[in-house]
């Protein structure tokens, strides 16, 4: 290993820069640990498959109301999982789940009238 950094003293080195990201977002998150167990617990829960189905029922209902003319093939939104390795997947988790606060708020409200007898 010594050798081959006598040979590559000339060479300048470029650190991965998603590698580096990576360690950044890691340590940055540290500090809001609570936030980021109370976020994975919630995209845990609504990646289980009937509240998965829930949520687009309610997205459905809610395309309904401003839209007559829905169609088969529409797109609903749903949880993006977050992957430890990388660090956009949480970006684009939590920017998800900011895109479907609403309609968590209205599937957990009607969470709380169910469980209410």
């Amino acid at each position: 290993m010594v050798l081959v950094g006598q040979l590559m003293e000339d060479v300048i080195r470029l650190p991965c820069t998603a590698h580096t990201l990576q360690l950044i977002m890691g340590k940055g998150l540290i500090s809001a640990e609570t936030l980021v167990v109370r976020v994975k617990r919630l995209m845990l829960f609504f990646t289980s498959l009937k509240q998965t189905e829930k949520l687009i029922k309610i997205q459905k209902k809610e395309w309904h109301l401003q839209t007559e003319n829905l169609k088969e093939n529409d797109h609903y939104l749903q949880i993006i999982s977050d992957v430890p390795t990388r660090w956009n997947s949480s970006y684009l988790s939590w920017i998800r789940l900011l895109k479907i606060q609403n309609r968590i708020d209205i599937m957990a409200s009607s969470l709380s009238v169910d469980s209410n007898p």
